[in-house]
């Protein structure tokens, strides 16, 4: 699993988690994934997180991402791990409030 926090506004941050093949087969034994903010640094403290994107990246993507992020270019990291990001209302995509598991 990778995390590339990034900065929306000046009090607001988000992060970008893409699992890889291994999180997938440990989430898929009930072993769940965890992000613990306090893990990103001292440099996010200060800010609220806002969203957390959940994507995959698989072994060229992860070489592609890290070569973007070490030339300073995390803006094209995050474009291409999201490259498929489709919105689809029909297929229960909404911008509303969450459903709750509670009856």
């Amino acid at each position: 699993m990778i995390l590339i926090p990034f900065q929306i506004n000046e009090n607001e941050y988000n992060i970008f988690c893409a699992l890889q093949i291994d999180n997938l087969e440990r989430i898929q034994k009930y072993d769940p994934a965890q992000i613990q903010p306090h893990k990103l640094g001292k440099e996010w403290d200060a800010l609220k997180l806002n969203t957390v994107l959940i994507g995959f990246a698989n072994n060229r993507d992860l070489q592609r991402v890290q070569a973007w992020v070490a030339a300073g270019q995390p803006d094209e990291a995050l474009k291409y791990l999201s490259r498929g990001f489709e919105f689809k209302p029909e297929q229960g995509d909404h911008d509303g409030m969450y459903g709750s598991v509670k009856s």
